[in-house]
């Protein structure tokens, strides 16, 4: 190693050539255009079968629900939710939730979501009987049910429209 004029050691400069420098970028480039060229065409099938990750809960159905209290329901958002055609609320089997009964909406989603009373963005009465607002992945929010009557309850995801799901109220 040289050193300056104070005896110190220099850094080494590595220089390189416009040539090879030039070499390397069209490397990256081809490279980002052959992916390219493979994942355009398959996004569509990419997006319809998501990873094997997503659809977990197709065929086996949640096991870690949190302990519900007395008179508390749980209802879970599931993992992979936001992503239309995975199974999205634990309660597709219309659970059965008594009259004042306490709703905990556990999010086990990594993205936002909200339990709203409705069957969509368009129904006129959406979120008339509850609405849980925006729940974080990870956290969960629960409801009263004080201004709701004995019978079926429709609800959504208002962030993820495509999610629905009912109850019924004893």
């Amino acid at each position: 190693m040289s050193h300056d004029e104070h005896g110190h050691e220099k850094e080494p400069i590595i220089l390189t050539s416009g040539r090879r420098l030039g070499k390397g970028l069209a490397i990256i480039v081809i490279t980002l255009a052959v992916g390219a060229a493979i994942a355009v065409p398959f996004f569509h099938d990419f997006y319809k079968n998501p990873p094997p990750v997503t659809q977990q809960h197709k065929t086996t159905p949640p096991t870690t629900q949190p302990p519900a209290e007395a008179g508390t329901t749980t209802i879970s958002i599931l993992q992979g939710a936001s992503t239309q055609g995975n199974p999205d609320f634990s309660s597709d089997e219309k659970p059965q939730v008594p009259l004042g009964n306490k709703i905990v909406w556990d999010n086990q989603d990594k993205t936002l979501h909200t339990a709203t009373s409705g069957t969509g963005q368009d129904d006129p009465d959406k979120g008339k009987l509850f609405d849980t607002s925006y729940i974080t992945g990870g956290q969960s929010a629960d409801i009263t049910l004080d201004k709701v009557k004995a019978g079926e309850v429709n609800y959504f995801c208002s962030v993820h429209p495509f999610m629905t799901g009912k109850m019924t109220i004893e």
